[in-house]
């Protein structure tokens, strides 16, 4: 942590000392392109680019020019069994400017242009739950401890009558805990809000020594 404070004074100083000023952000929004197709089941730290959309302007300052470029890396949670949804975070690491210069940059997403997707307050993507889907696994579900009570009612013997509506109830069971759940999976040109921060997000990656041009 202090490293990394140390890095980002540096920055600062160099900025100065190029005569190069980092762009005050802190608190201010935007919407981004992403430019990179992004998954919950992508490796983890995998390289993704998005792109402002329109310029930001506060009082007829530009602070953002059209076509900055962001690129950061992902931390992802891919979905598991239990019906447990998979999650997606987007770490921002630095923006690069139409003109090449280079600068670390902080910011969160707010919320994604995707009717599927849901942002919570800590910037974590997560599918919605699908009413839809759940009414099919809850249908099947109830289809197996159906067809297994249809079984017992076949079956002769109590005993066999009474195992096969218990293998029925299991069987049922086991296929509701077994599905796995949604995973976040975003296209190429999706919008995505986000908010500038002036603190670090976490697990932000190593920024330049200084400002650098392309």
């Amino acid at each position: 942590m202090r490293f990394r404070l140390l890095i980002t004074v540096l920055v600062s100083l160099s900025a100065l000392c190029f005569g190069q000023q980092i762009p005050a952000l802190d608190g201010q929004s935007s919407t981004l392109t992403l430019l990179s197709v992004v998954s919950s089941r992508q490796q983890k730290n995998f390289h993704f680019e998005a792109q402002l959309r329109s310029e930001l302007k506060v009082k007829d300052q530009i602070l953002l020019p059209q076509g900055t470029v962001f690129e950061g890396h992902l931390e992802p949670e891919p979905a598991r069994r239990r019906l447990r949804q998979g999650s997606l975070a987007l770490i921002f690491d630095q923006m690069i400017f139409p003109n090449g210069q280079i600068y670390p940059v902080n910011a969160v997403v707010t919320s994604v242009e995707l009717k599927s997707l849901s942002v919570d307050s800590e910037g974590v993507i997560r599918p919605n739950r699908s009413k839809k889907r759940l009414a099919i696994q809850l249908g099947t579900t109830a289809l197996i401890a159906k067809l297994a009570d249809d079984v017992s009612e076949i079956a002769s013997a109590s005993v066999t009558r009474n195992s096969a509506r218990y293998f029925g109830i299991a069987g049922a069971a086991a296929f509701l805990l077994l599905q796995r759940g949604s995973d976040v999976k975003m296209p190429a040109g999706t919008p995505v809000d986000v908010l500038f921060q002036r603190e670090p997000q976490p697990g932000a990656g190593m920024i330049p020594s200084h400002p650098t041009t392309r």
